[in-house]
């Protein structure tokens, strides 16, 4: 008897793809600008303190001829970080690797390894993020919000809130960050990002983008650099919820960083300067769980205050009800 079809003949099954496809993921950026590292232990410790000498002041007073010149002081301060533990694990079973599909470690691996990274990339921008200089977008003008809660739904960001940060910046003589070319790097959320671009008028970012020789940062959607300041757009960009007036306004920080803004440690000894992915031992009496985790042993501190600024704004593009 010939066989026409295999829809009711119990021949067909169902071919499976022996890949996985991982969740759409940000790139991580945070822990790029860490500048100020340990060069020179002089111990093993829990906390690893940097130091900051400051500058003599300027000697602008004429010398005498027959009188020697007073010794003056320098002076110092420090900035401390504490070294902490991070990690994570994962533990596949007998059963699970004997009965998946596909080869289930590379998978925990995967997994794992995005995790170290997300995980440290989260605590780079909490310590960033809680700086001690911010400005809240106006749109007013006249600068008048001296806090999240007032800030409005229509206060986006503006190019003069990036000219403002960046004097003050300038003023502090910060300098930008070397792998920029001497420009400072803002994070900003592509919410903000549409604000910043769609802004018009000749003192706007939008204008020397359509009269100038840098179109193509139209066509792509791309802030670019403007200002001086090399813009990184990622959704990873603090978004606070409901943040803002009333409680019923986003608030979305945009970060703008200089050099040595922030300052890492970790301990060489039993860690490395990023997280490791390792396999944990099989200690079970039939040897079926089989752990596999990452580990981290390190921490980030603001180094220094006057070369981070953190803006505050709302977006038109945010939850604004």
């Amino acid at each position: 008897m010939a066989i026409y079809g295999t829809g009711d003949s119990g021949f067909d099954q169902v071919s499976w793809d022996l890949f996985t496809r991982f969740a759409l993921r940000p790139e991580l950026f945070y822990d790029r600008i860490a500048s100020v590292q340990a060069t020179n232990l002089d111990k093993r410790g829990s906390t690893v303190r940097f130091t900051k000498t400051a500058d003599l002041a300027a000697a602008t007073t004429p010398l005498s001829e027959k009188v020697d010149v007073d010794g003056v002081t320098f002076s110092d301060s420090n900035v401390d970080v504490v070294l902490d533990e991070y990690g994570n694990a994962v533990v596949t079973t007998a059963r699970i690797r004997g009965t998946s599909y596909l080869d289930v470690d590379p998978v925990v691996a995967n997994l794992l390894g995005y995790n170290a990274g997300l995980s440290i990339d989260t605590i780079t921008r909490d310590v960033l993020h809680d700086g001690d200089n911010v400005h809240y977008s106006d749109a007013t003008a006249t600068q008048a919000n001296s806090q999240a809660t007032n800030v409005l739904a229509a206060d986006i960001l503006q190019s003069r809130d990036i000219r403002k940060v960046v004097a003050n910046l300038r003023a502090a003589n910060v300098p930008g960050i070397s792998e920029s070319a001497g420009l400072y790097t803002a994070f900003i959320h592509p919410h903000v990002s549409v604000d910043l671009r769609q802004e018009t008028g000749t003192a706007a970012w939008r204008d020397p983008h359509v009269y100038g020789i840098s179109q193509m940062n139209i066509w792509r959607g791309d802030i670019g650099i403007y200002e001086g300041v090399r813009f990184v757009e990622t959704p990873r960009a603090l978004l606070t919820e409901d943040g803002g007036d009333g409680g019923t306004v986003d608030l979305y920080s945009t970060l703008v960083v200089g050099w040595e803004a922030l300052a890492k440690a970790y301990s060489s000894t039993v860690s490395d300067s990023l997280p490791q992915v390792m396999p944990g031992p099989v200690t079970d009496k039939l040897m079926r769980f089989r752990p596999m985790g990452w580990y981290w042993f390190g921490g980030y501190k603001i180094f220094r205050q006057e070369s981070l600024w953190r803006i505050d704004s709302a977006s038109s593009l945010g939850d604004n009800s």
